[in-house]
């Protein structure tokens, strides 16, 4: 009888471009469509994007909107006001989870997170190629496919 034993995890790569710190600012966001205003609350920002928590089920189909948010407190001046295209919306018990890309890389906010983020080291790439990921995206596959074959090789073997 074989035993196989599995000690670690398989490692997950952040694919992010940049990476996210959490923040909880107070912010107003304005959908240019229709000039309306929602009071909502920052969730993180990065140099790509942001995500911010807002109680209005006009988020709940809001995706490919686009918004201005306003962050009046954000110690970055020239970021206080940024641009965002809905990407994901997300209700959780009628509190959207709003996730926006912004339509171009802000250094800004990139040299901010890089100079205040003091949680976890995030490891980012900046430039993405097949090559470079396709290992870092198939290992938690081919980890568990070989779970898999390992388990009915085990059966096979007790039978």
């Amino acid at each position: 009888m074989y035993k196989i034993t599995v000690t670690t995890n398989p490692k997950v790569v952040n694919r992010r471009k940049y990476p996210r710190m959490p923040i909880s600012n107070k912010c107003t966001i304005t959908v240019k469509q229709n000039g309306k205003q929602y009071n909502g609350q920052m969730i993180n920002i990065s140099a790509g994007g942001f995500a911010f928590s807002v109680r209005d089920n006009f988020f709940s189909s809001a995706i490919g909107s686009d918004i201005t948010l306003s962050i009046p407190d954000l110690p970055v001046e020239n970021a206080r006001q940024l641009e965002g295209h809905i990407i994901r919306s997300t209700d959780n018990e009628n509190v959207f989870i709003v996730g926006c890309r912004m339509p171009e890389d802000n250094t800004a906010v990139e040299q901010y997170v890089q100079n205040n983020y003091q949680g976890k080291k995030i490891s980012y790439v900046k430039n993405k190629t097949a090559d470079n990921n396709f290992f870092s995206c198939c290992y938690p596959l081919f980890y568990y496919l070989c779970l898999l074959i390992s388990s009915y090789l085990l059966l096979f073997l007790i039978q």
